[in-house]
């Protein structure tokens, strides 16, 4: 089972700039590494019209999407939850950077700006460090652009599963 870090705090606070940043990180530790974003306003993956939207609204669940060079399975009605989604890629890779998904179990990275009104963060207690441009109390802290020193602290983190 890969790790799974959660990467959580307020809208704003820079959680995709840091996500985007974290994972060449990883991978230049020698992990591979996976992610899952929640879309809070569902997202389009095929244009309309396309003959995946086509296959989709003829009932097809999951579409199943195949180029020389990527692809994706979409579900457009009930679709799974994210943890049965991480299980399918499981065994390909080391650790799965989710963005969002704060009330999943697992360790976590805040991402705060003093410029963004702070949310609750759900099980404060597995807070790993903080990417902060204040202060916040906790053991480890790093400012956003101190990106190599989080990523060797998780790193040492996935090393101990």
């Amino acid at each position: 089972m890969p790790f799974r870090l959660l990467v959580v705090g307020a809208s704003g606070s820079g959680k995709t700039t840091l996500v985007e940043k974290l994972i060449p990180a990883l991978a230049a530790r020698g992990m591979r590494v996976a992610s899952a974003k929640h879309a809070h306003h569902g997202f389009e993956a095929e244009k309309p019209g396309s003959d995946s939207d086509r296959h989709a609204a003829a009932g097809a669940t999951p579409v199943i999407l195949v180029s020389e060079s990527e692809a994706a399975v979409m579900w457009r009605r009930d679709p799974p939850r994210v943890e049965d989604l991480i299980d399918l890629v499981a065994k390909e890779v080391d650790i799965v950077v989710i963005e969002g998904y704060g009330a999943l179990p697992g360790p976590k990275v805040l991402v705060h700006r003093a410029v963004v009104e702070p949310k609750p963060v759900k099980d404060p207690e597995r807070i790993i460090a903080a990417v902060t441009d204040e202060p916040l109390g906790y053991e480890m802290e790093f400012a956003h652009d101190e990106v190599d020193a989080l990523a060797d602290l998780i790193a040492g983190q996935v090393g101990g599963k």
